[in-house]
This record gives structure tokens, sequence and C-alpha cells, in this order.
């Protein structure tokens, strides 16, 4: 990603350097966020940098206007729209540099984010498909620019790196300047702090095995120590790109967690999207506002040997009946209803199917419900059968949509 600042045209020249060594096709990727006056003439100059090496340039158009959080907003645009241009073993680099990361590391300071905060920015994460990576994290600013100097490549000052108004210029020009007045060692000292803080977390992280929520973590088993919950939090958020809630807030969850009665659902908001709930045992990840249908209720032949597919509301139903056709009806958001578990059992209210087949509450409006005539067969992932010696032919997959990862990236 090529901003045509000094930092990322020494990134080009480095991955020219080692293109001609080890030769790679390279895209280069430069964002316009469409704000300042001169940002055609940068999307220009990198551009024609481009051409002089013949590399592909990919110019991205963000349209965004200025206001509160422009920092993050802009980030969180730039890193959506390379993304979604990742495929499987691309490597996406930047420029970010060590003085970069000592910001990074004075704002989490201030914002009070914890241990797993000043872990700084990785060398490399995942990034879509492939990787992020950031090669230039033991270098500095001044390196980086005298690099472009003695190559004679051409770079821009972009004059919004002088508005204090943004939090980073003004650690950037002020805080750090003065900081390093009085503590000259200071660079150091916070380099050492983020591997005190690299440590902290591995130690955690081994701790929590196998309870450890990444991205793709939906449902996990809450740890069984006070302390640890409130990590499992850190690193789902970390995991996201956020900034975790306040070490008071996930002691007070973890708290609710210990002490809940089994009908309690204790929760912390980490968005205005997405809340983690604690109930039987484990910790969910929930967004309210998704997390109900409206009633629908449909009824379905499914031949022999065929498969139907539904398209539902949070997600979508694959039916395979086998080698025996199926009279099926499908439930979602239905209330004040009741079904057997099997031929000639009692029927049971939708409450105490939802508790015997560990259906979560905030999942009970929007699951699809499987039925034949009055007895339940599934809802969403869960199998409500009776297994036999003559197993029951149906075959089905509950795939519930992309969750959203909205919020404030740190990362």
């Amino acid at each position: 990603m090529i901003s045509g600042g000094a930092d990322s045209m020494a990134l080009l020249c480095l991955v020219q350097a080692y293109q001609e060594a080890h030769p790679r096709k390279i895209i280069i990727h430069h964002c316009h966020h469409g704000v300042h006056a001169e940002a055609d003439h940068w999307a220009v100059l990198v551009e024609k940098a481009a051409r002089k090496r013949d590399w592909p340039c990919q110019v991205h158009r963000l349209n965004l206007i200025m206001g509160p959080d422009f920092e993050a907003r802009a980030r969180t645009a730039r890193y959506d729209a390379v993304e979604r241009m990742v495929g499987s073993g691309d490597v996406v680099m930047t420029a970010h540099h060590q003085d970069d990361q000592l910001e990074t590391l004075c704002l989490r300071l201030a914002q009070g984010t914890g241990m797993i905060g000043l872990i700084g920015m990785p060398i490399s994460r995942p990034f879509g498909l492939g990787r992020l990576a950031r090669p230039f994290l033991d270098l500095t600013r001044t390196q980086l620019r005298h690099e472009c100097m003695i190559r004679n490549e051409s770079f821009i000052d972009d004059p919004s790196n002088l508005d204090v108004r943004f939090q980073r210029n003004l650690v950037r020009l002020h805080l750090l300047p003065r900081l390093f007045r009085v503590a000259p060692q200071a660079r150091s000292e916070l380099l050492g702090l983020r591997k005190v803080a690299l440590a902290e977390v591995e130690r955690m992280r081994a701790r929590l095995q196998p309870c450890v929520p990444d991205r793709e973590t939906v449902v996990i088993p809450m740890a069984d120590a006070f302390d640890l919950i409130g990590w499992q939090i850190r690193f789902w958020c970390h995991a996201h790109g956020w900034y975790a809630p306040s070490s008071a807030m996930l002691d007070e969850f973890a708290r609710q967690c210990r002490h809940a009665d089994p009908d309690r659902q204790p929760e912390i908001r980490l968005t205005d999207e997405v809340v983690i709930k604690a109930w039987s045992g484990r910790l969910w990840w929930v967004s309210p506002t998704e997390n109900r249908s409206d009633e629908r209720v449909e009824r379905i032949r499914l031949e022999p040997n065929s498969s139907k597919t539904l398209q539902l509301k949070g997600g979508t139903l694959i039916l395979d009946p086998g080698s025996i056709g199926e009279h099926l009806t499908i439930y979602q958001g239905v209330t004040g209803r009741s079904f057997r578990l099997a031929r000639n059992r009692p029927q049971y209210s939708l409450k105490q199917l939802a508790q015997q087949l560990g259906v979560p509450p905030w999942y009970r409006g929007l699951w699809p419900l499987i039925a034949s005539k009055d007895i339940i067969l599934g809802w969403g992932p869960q199998d409500a059968r009776e297994h036999s010696l003559i197993p029951h032919p149906l075959n089905w997959q509950w795939h519930a949509e992309p969750r959203k990862s909205d919020g404030s990236a740190v990362s």
C-alpha cells in the first residue's frame, strides 16, 4: 500500500530490489481519500512510479469526508478496499516504521488498552485471504527518508501530517519530542515495554489454551479462572483489531459470569453491533439487532436423492433427504407452538425444547426449526433426533451469514 509519502516510497524501492532478485507479481495499491486538494497529484505520482517499474497500480477512491474519528474511518476504508482484492497466499505490505510503533504505544497507554494493547503493531497478521506485513518496524522515519534521498526517489509531504487536531500528529509533533528531551532513553524504554507486554500476552495465551477465541469464533467454553475470562474478551477484540473494554468493565463481567444464576445472561458490549454473552458455561458472540426473524412457516416436499436450499434471514439452510423423500415444515421466528421429540412422546414448549437442545435464547427467533408434522428434527445446527438402529436419513446444514466486523481498529 503506497501513499506517496517518504515511508511508502522507501517501501516501493525495497520491493523493487527484492523483485529483481526474486521475481514476483507486484501490484501497487494507492488510496485516494478524496479530502485533500493535492490528492489527485499524489495519485499521479504513485501511478508514475508504478509505470516506471512496469507494475500495475490500483487507485482506490474512497470519497471520505472530514469529521469526527476521521483517522479511524480512513484507516478502516483503506484496509477494507485493499482486503477485498487479496487472494490466498497474497502478502500486502505497509510502510509502518519504528516511530509509528512508538506513537501507537503512547496512544494505547493513554487509552488504557492494557497489556494486549501494548504489544503494538505486529510485524505480520492475517489479512483477508492473505497476510499483512510491516517490514520496517525496526527502522526509523529518518532512515526511510534518507533511503528515498540516496535513491533519488520522489515523494510527497502530506500537509495534514502537521494538523494537531489528529491525535497521532499531536503525539508525534509535541508529546514525543518533549518526552525525548527530558528522557533520552524513552525510545528504548517504550520498545522494551512492548517486549514485556508480548511476554505477558503469550503467557496468558498459553494459560487459556485451547479456549482462545479468534476472528471466526462464535462460541467458546468460558475460562474457569476469574482473570482469564477478561483475557478471553481481550483476545477476541484483538483478533478483530478492536480496543477491548476497560479492565474495570472486564472484571465486573467476569464477576457476573462466575456468580450469575443459571437463567441469567451476563453480557459486555464491544460495539453498537456486538456484545459478548455468557450462557450455559460458554461465551457467545452476539449481534443483538440481527438475531430475530419475523415469523415464517414453509412447508416443503423433498424428493429422494435431491437437495433443497432455503435462503432465510441470518443464513442458508441446505436440506438433503437421502434416499427417502420427506414432507417437512420449516419454522423461523415462531412463538406459542409446541413439538414432540419423537412419536408418542409428550409435547414441549419452545422454551423447554431450547433448554434441552442447548439453543441460546438470542438465537431462538433466528435459527430455523425443522419439523416433520409435530416432531422436531432439528433447530439450526442442533440435532434433536433420538438415533435408533434405523437412523433417520435427513441431513442438513445451517450456514449463518458472516458476522460484521465494525469497530475501532487498533492494529
